[in-house]
Parts: structure tokens; sequence; C-alpha cells
């Protein structure tokens, strides 16, 4: 998929898409490299690896269950397993690379159709402060379901160590390309379910999913100290990719 039209008019010049095969020497990140991207800007070199492993699978018959019995053969639960996604930026200091920032996050004991992943094309690296320290924002989904039903996604960008995210889930169910250039589809805001904290930890969870949530983020909270742009560039994004899935069982 190609990148948005918001991100494309505020790219970054001079990022170089780097083949997914081998890591620069010096730099360990688990499982398969799905993504790299160098660049400079004011504060060096830098380079964004997207990786993940094979998926685990967590039972064999005979174990015992997360819920304490044993496991037979025919057990749906045997399908099991956990996938985790890592993202880490490096900028170049000398001959070296030293990690910027790392986020990872898991999808944990699905037994279901599962997935774990950057959506492609959806990466970007901006400036849009204008001061020189580019922002590098990344949009992944993850799912667990057994029907057509939206997944947990997550906007987060990053300005060197500084973190900025958008929580919620894609928009699915509906006839996707008649949103792609509307508006009135609302993407924020269910802070009445975030006012509790475990209420909205549950409910990005993929059995969580409460009708009238899909296509929307919880809240903007961790904007509020950002610049203007970043918060509006996150919308136009959300807004984009949210009907974007693009979905491969793992």
């Amino acid at each position: 998929m190609e990148p948005s039209p918001t991100a494309r008019q505020a790219a970054w010049p001079g990022v170089v898409a780097l083949p997914d095969t081998t890591l620069p020497v010096g730099i360990r990140q688990p499982g398969r490299v799905l993504e790299m991207k160098r660049w400079r800007d004011a504060a060096g070199e830098q380079l964004l690896v997207v990786s993940r492993p094979a998926p685990k699978v967590e039972y064999r018959p005979g174990d015992r269950s997360a819920e304490g019995d044993i496991l037979k053969e025919g057990d749906i639960r045997l399908y099991a397993s956990t996938a985790w996604l890592y993202i880490r930026q490096y900028r170049r200091v000398g001959e070296a690379w030293q990690e910027v920032w790392r986020l990872q996050d898991v999808l944990d004991k699905c037994f279901l159709d599962r997935w774990i992943g950057t959506l492609p094309g959806s990466t970007s690296v901006t400036d849009l402060d204008k001061d020189g320290q580019t922002e590098t924002t990344i949009v992944y989904m993850i799912t667990c379901r057994s029907d057509y039903s939206a997944s947990a996604m997550k906007l987060v960008m990053r300005e060197g160590p500084v973190k900025y995210a958008l929580r919620g889930f894609s928009l699915l169910n509906v006839d996707a390309d008649q949103y792609r250039s509307k508006t009135e589809v609302p993407i924020c805001c269910n802070d009445t379910v975030n006012q509790d904290a475990d209420a909205g930890k549950y409910a990005l969870s993929w059995f969580g999913l409460m009708p009238g949530h899909e296509g929307m983020y919880f809240n903007e909270k961790e904007f509020a100290a950002a610049p203007a742009s970043f918060l509006k560039f996150a919308r136009q994004e959300w807004r984009y990719w949210r009907v974007r899935e693009q979905f491969n069982q793992l």
C-alpha cells in the first residue's frame, strides 16, 4: 500500500528503504526484519528496524493450561500461539549504532485467526514542527478473531525518546471505500470507557471490543503537550489507515 497523501506531502527528504535481509553490523533485533529505513536529521544518521519472530506455540497435549486443567487432543487451546512485534530506532554514534527508543507489543495466546504487524506503507518520517529533529510515526494492528471484526489499532509517534500515541480499533463491517474520503465518521473519543484504566486496557484486547468503537481511538491525552501539528497529522493518519487493514494469518 502507498503512504497516505498527508504523509507523502510532509515526508522528510532522503529516507531510504533498505533491503530486509541483513541488519547492519552491531545491531541485534529478534525475529525476521519486516521493514528497515535509514535517513539523516539534525541529530545524525537514523535507522528504524521493524521485526517479528515466528509465533511461539504455547501448549502441547498433556500441558497444564492457564486455567489449571490438563490439555487433551482436540482442545482448541492447543492452537494457541504468542507473537511479538519489535520496533526500534537507532542513531549512529561514531562507528556504532546507539538505540534511541524501542517499542514492543504482543499478541498473547491466541487460538483463533491472528495477526500482529505494521501496515505496509504506513511508517512515516516527518519534521512537522520544523526543528530539524524528525518524528517517526508507526501504525500497526493486533488481531485475534474468528469472524470479520475490527482489530486493535495503534498509532505511535516518536520524536527522539518522546512518545505520543493513539489507541483504538480499525473500522470494519462497513463498505470501507465509501469512508476513505469522508470526514463524518468519528475517530475520537471513547473516553467514557478509558476513564477506568482497567476497562480501557480490557477494551483494547481482541475480546473487549464493544459495539460503536469501530474506527475510533480512546483519547488524545498523550498529545496534550505536543505541538499542534503532531495531533493534526496523527488524526489524518488514523482516519486514512483505519480502513486499510491487511490481514495475513500468522
